[in-house]
């Protein structure tokens, strides 16, 4: 992806100063999108800019001035199918980090990473702006409602559930054992490790 060199210079937007860096840092951002979205393209799968990245696409005209990161969604069965294509079809420096293949992620959305230690190489420079840290994009899997009453109804029952049994743990009203608590999450929702 291509950004004339006026680009990467200071500016104050909005009342707001943006180093050179942070424009790198978003232009690196920039090529993980493009990575992505070429595989999206080749097999059809649907991604939305989401959070911070659509308001400031439609506020700003690009990012907010303010903001680090890049955020997109896709609809579930996509994001599952992505997850499965992504791993073989990305450029082998980077990275798909999710709590699927990485024991100590704890989030429920996958990175796309341009790799995974600072990278002062010429290649990695050239490739990324001058931006030497590891750039990446947040994707958020994007469920939605069975059409089928039933099944939105279970669907509903079981989000509810989970949430009490957070507000419980995260107030100390449940004071049992993790294995317990894993055991009725796994009954409830039909899953099992």
């Amino acid at each position: 992806m291509y950004f004339p060199p006026s680009y990467f210079q200071d500016e104050i937007r909005e009342g707001f100063y943006i180093p050179g860096m942070t424009k790198r840092s978003w232009a690196a951002q920039m090529d993980v999108l493009e990575v992505v979205t070429k595989i999206c393209d080749k097999h059809n799968i649907r991604w939305f800019a989401a959070y911070g990245t659509l308001i400031g696409a439609i506020r700003h005209r690009g990012f907010i001035p303010w903001d680090d990161d890049l955020d997109i969604c896709m609809f579930r069965d996509d994001y599952e199918r992505f997850n499965k294509i992504a791993k073989d079809e990305l450029p082998k420096e980077y990275h798909l980090i999710n709590i699927e293949n990485n024991v100590e992620y704890d989030n429920f959305l996958t990175r796309i990473t341009s790799g995974n230690v600072l990278d002062l190489s010429t290649d990695y420079l050239m490739t990324h702006h001058g931006f030497p840290y590891v750039a990446g994009i947040d994707i958020f899997p994007l469920d939605y409602l069975y059409p089928d009453e039933k099944k939105e109804e279970e669907r509903r029952t079981k989000a509810a559930f989970l949430w009490e049994l957070c507000d419980n743990i995260n107030n100390s009203r449940d004071t049992r054992s993790y294995k317990d608590i894993v055991s009725e999450i796994e009954l409830v929702c039909g899953v099992r490790p």
